[in-house]
């Protein structure tokens, strides 16, 4: 069996979207590209500043771009994309990454989200600088990931939890569903 090219990995802020995707890429030999790191770098601002600046819709065109970037840079090996947590919500990403990659959602609870988010500092979670407590941030997570949901399981082939697994075990689930998924991709084209 054979790794699928493109690799996208999707979910909440804070889930861990950044460190699985680089722990696979480097397992995999593959290419890593973090949109949010893309954008920040291209722009020369970070997320909040482009939210302050320019505003979530200007923002949310620059995250498709950048996909489509990745989506047709040559890379040799393949690549792992960790997407940014509101990417999904497009209609046009979500049909990017079904045509392009195989793409786990990457799971984690609402608590446990809060203290990674507030370990992580507010400032670089615009969409979140407004809850001035622990409880209320973990409301607010949880609301925020309740809208998203349907967006996510559009755009996912397989969830797998954060919070549950190490990371050497999310790897493991990666990599093996991964083949599985491409295996079916390449029988399916035989047909």
């Amino acid at each position: 069996m054979t790794m699928p090219k493109n690799i996208a990995l999707i979910g909440y802020m804070g889930v861990g979207k950044t460190t699985v995707g680089r722990a696979l890429s480097h397992e995999l030999h593959y290419g890593f590209y973090d949109t949010d790191a893309i954008i920040a770098q291209s722009t020369g601002k970070t997320i909040e500043k482009i939210f302050e600046e320019d505003g979530e819709p200007a923002f949310r065109e620059m995250e498709t771009q950048t996909l489509k970037d990745v989506l047709n840079a040559s890379h040799p090996a393949g690549c792992v994309i960790a997407c940014g947590g509101g990417l999904p919500l497009s209609e046009e990403n979500r049909q990017l990454l079904k045509d392009n990659c195989f793409t786990v959602e990457l799971i984690c609870a609402d608590d446990i989200l809060a203290d990674r988010i507030e370990k992580d500092g507010a400032d670089i979670r615009p969409l979140l600088a407004d809850a001035p407590s622990h409880d209320d941030l973990v409301k607010k997570i949880g609301e925020m990931k309740a809208k998203r949901k349907a967006y996510y399981d559009a755009a996912s082939d397989i969830k797998t939890e954060t919070d549950v697994l190490s990371l050497e075990d999310v790897l493991d689930s990666i990599a093996l569903f991964a083949e599985m998924w491409q295996d079916r991709q390449e029988r399916i084209a035989q047909l």
